[in-house]
C-alpha cells in the first residue's frame, strides 16, 4: 500500500511538471489546460511581430515664430498739376556778348568808349543787354579820330542799331556815323529825355570798307572833360 502510494505521488509531479512546461511553452492558463479548452496559437499569432513603440524623435529646427503681417504703408497721392493758363510769352533771341555779331567786323580802332556791358539804362529807365557806351568827343577828321571804326572789307551795305542818353552834359549830343571818312549818318539830338531810337542806315556801292561811329555835341566844340556826356549804341549789327 506504501508503494502505491509512492509511484501515484511521482506520476502526479512528472504530470504537474510536463503541464508547467507546456503552459510555459504556449502561454496558456492552467484553468484552461485543466478544462480541456487550451488553444495552441494560430499561425497569424505566431507571425505577428509584437507591436513596437515608436518614441517620436524630437524636431532638431527651431521653431520660428510666425511673423506678423506688415500693414501695408500709404502711397502718398501725388497731386495733379494744375496746367498754366498763362499765355507764353515769345523769348527774346539771346544777343551776342560783343556788340557786333556779324562775322569778319572787327572793330579797328576805339577812343572813349565801353563795349560789353551787361546791363545799362538811360535818364528814362530803359534797359539795354548789348551796349557800347560812347562818350562825346571832339571831331577831327583830319586826324581820323573817331569814337568807333570798324573794318568791314566793303562787305556790308547796311546796319541796325538803337541810340539812347546814357549821362547827359547839358549839351544836345548828335551820333554820327561815316563811310570811308564820308558822313553817311546823323541822328537827331540826344538829351536825357529822349527815347531810345531805332535806327536802319544804308550804304552806297562801292560799300565802305571801314565804318566810323562818334559823339558830339550841337558845336563840335572842346568840352570840359569832367562833364562828358554819353550816348548808348545797342546791339549794333551790320548786314550784307
Amino acid at each position: 500500500m506504501e508503494h502505491k502510494i509512492i509511484l501515484l505521488a511521482s506520476v502526479f509531479a512528472i504530470v504537474t511538471g510536463i503541464i508547467a512546461t507546456v503552459v510555459f511553452l504556449t502561454g496558456e492558463n492552467l484553468p484552461g489546460i485543466l478544462s480541456g479548452r487550451a488553444t495552441s496559437p494560430t499561425s497569424e499569432q505566431m507571425n505577428t511581430p509584437p507591436p513596437v513603440t515608436t518614441t517620436p524623435t524630437p524636431d532638431p529646427t527651431p521653431s520660428v515664430p510666425e511673423r506678423v503681417p506688415t500693414p501695408p504703408t500709404p502711397t502718398p497721392s501725388t497731386p495733379t498739376p494744375t496746367p498754366d493758363t498763362t499765355p507764353s510769352v515769345p523769348e527774346r533771341p539771346p544777343t551776342s556778348s560783343t556788340p557786333s555779331p556779324t562775322p569778319g567786323v572787327n572793330i579797328f580802332t576805339s577812343n572813349g568808349v565801353t563795349i560789353n556791358n551787361p546791363m545799362v539804362y538811360d535818364k528814362l529807365g530803359n534797359g539795354f543787354d548789348n551796349a557800347i557806351i560812347i562818350r562825346q568827343m571832339r571831331l577831327r577828321q583830319e586826324s581820323r579820330s573817331y569814337n568807333l571804326e570798324y573794318y568791314t572789307q566793303g562787305l556790308y551795305g547796311s546796319l541796325s542799331a538803337t541810340i539812347a542818353c546814357n549821362d547827359y552834359s547839358g549839351e544836345n549830343l548828335f551820333l554820327s556815323i561815316y563811310g570811308d571818312d564820308k558822313r553817311i549818318y546823323i541822328s537827331p539830338a540826344f538829351t536825357d529825355k529822349s527815347d531810345p531810337l531805332d535806327i536802319v542806315v544804308e550804304f552806297e556801292t562801292p560799300y565802305p570798307r571801314f565804318i566810323q561811329i562818334i559823339v558830339c555835341d550841337e558845336k563840335n566844340a572842346a568840352f570840359d572833360v569832367t562833364n562828358w556826356g554819353k550816348l548808348i549804341l545797342n546791339d549794333l549789327r551790320f548786314y550784307e
